[in-house]
């Protein structure tokens, strides 16, 4: 018997691929979702999982990352985006950047 997905019909026997590389950029839960924004609020985002199957590691990962952050804009405060278009990975299944390229990364001296 097949089976209707939205628009589509996926029939018995016939493969299908979930993919939930579009998951954090839905223009219907992010206004203007391709852009970088890394203090966008409210950034509902599924990078740690929702529900039960919630990261147990996320409040972690979030102090590290803000430790790291803040100590870094404090060492380089005139540290900005090289380009305003970030380079992202080709990859079909995870989204993640290429690269990241910064300016005024000049360390103060003492």
């Amino acid at each position: 018997m097949p089976y209707r997905i939205g628009a589509a019909t996926i029939g018995p026997g016939e493969t299908i691929f979930f993919m939930v590389g579009a998951a954090n950029r839905d223009p219907a839960v992010f206004p203007d979702p391709e852009r970088f924004d890394i203090g966008r609020t409210p950034n509902p985002h599924l990078g740690f999982g929702a529900g039960i199957h919630y990261c147990i590691g996320a409040p972690l990962a979030r102090l590290e990352a803000q430790i790291a952050l803040t100590r870094l804009l404090q060492r380089f405060p005139s540290l900005e985006l090289a380009d305003a278009q970030p380079r992202w990975r080709r990859l079909i299944n995870l989204r993640g950047l290429e690269a990241l390229d910064l300016r005024g990364v000049r360390a103060p001296t003492a």
